[in-house]
């Protein structure tokens, strides 16, 4: 049984789904404490949908049946209710609301992370030859984040948010090199073209998207997906970028554990900067 965080999953899946699937996972992230007690008929009613497209769609998130699906969904409900109990503020009002917003981002992110994926991540990182990031807009600040942490560990990483000098710096990697390539929607047109160019030359991409089923994870070697997928209303918001930078402080803490070599770069870079604070 898939125990993942069946209502990220889905939100994280919807944007790519047929008509009928949709309706089914905007039906269930909409009405989930229904859904529990329904049947597959009952659901395929209510969503205007069909049995089969219902089935087809527990299959899609890895469950073998209508059955298993719902009681996912009722242990993700109980889990979700304890989360909230935890965190209920003392005293309610925006701000209490915003970092619960980011909180949520952060468990969602660790529910939808395969620990296999981010270990042949690591692996990729440190065996590379060179580095490229690339990321435009809102994704060009978690990639800067990428650039900075890699410096420290005395790598030499190559950020690029104009993607002319990317696209041209893609068609230059080769077998031993990594393409970090960041795009929340998974759709942009710039990054997809330097995956699909990186991945022609023999390079190893690593995808970090917000949006399972989309055109970068597709063209990707690994993929890394973070929660709260953005609307083109959302875009850039905190939530969204917090768990990509999550995602990185995983992959490059555990780099971090890896080599001794690290030490002494960290050292390092910490010297070479530590006359510029007052």
């Amino acid at each position: 049984m898939n125990n993942k965080n069946i209502l990220v999953q889905i939100q994280s899946n919807v944007a790519s789904l047929s008509p009928a699937l949709k309706r089914i996972a905007q039906y269930v992230s909409e009405s989930p404490d229904t859904v529990i007690y329904q049947t597959i008929t009952e659901l395929s009613e209510q969503s205007k949908s069909s049995e089969a497209s219902v089935i087809r769609f527990c299959r899609d998130l890895g469950f073998s049946s209508f059955a298993d699906f719902k009681m996912a969904l009722a242990l993700d409900l109980t889990n979700r209710e304890k989360r909230g109990r935890r965190r209920e503020p003392d005293s309610g009002g925006m701000i209490a609301q915003y970092g619960q917003n980011a909180v949520s981002a952060l468990d969602d992110t660790v529910s939808l992370l395969n620990e296999d994926a981010v270990k042949s991540a690591v692996k990729a990182l440190n065996k590379a030859r060179g580095i490229d990031l690339y990321g435009v807009g809102a994704s060009s600040v978690t990639a800067a984040y990428g650039e900075y942490r890699l410096l420290r560990l005395g790598m030499r990483p190559h950020l690029f948010s104009d993607m002319h000098l990317g696209l041209m710096s893609a068609s230059q990697l080769g077998a031993q090199d990594l393409a970090i390539c960041i795009s929340s929607s998974g759709s942009t047109v710039d990054i997809v073209k330097a995956a699909r160019i990186a991945k022609d030359r023999g390079a190893t991409v690593l995808a970090i998207t917000n949006t399972v089923k989309s055109p970068l994870a597709s063209v990707a070697t690994l993929t890394l997906i973070a929660s709260s997928p953005e609307s083109p209303l959302t875009a850039g918001k905190l939530a969204s970028k917090v768990g990509q930078l999550l995602i990185l402080d995983i992959l490059f803490g555990e780099l971090e554990g890896g080599k001794k070599t690290f030490e002494s770069a960290f050292q390092e870079t910490a010297d070479a900067t530590g006359g510029l604070s007052y």
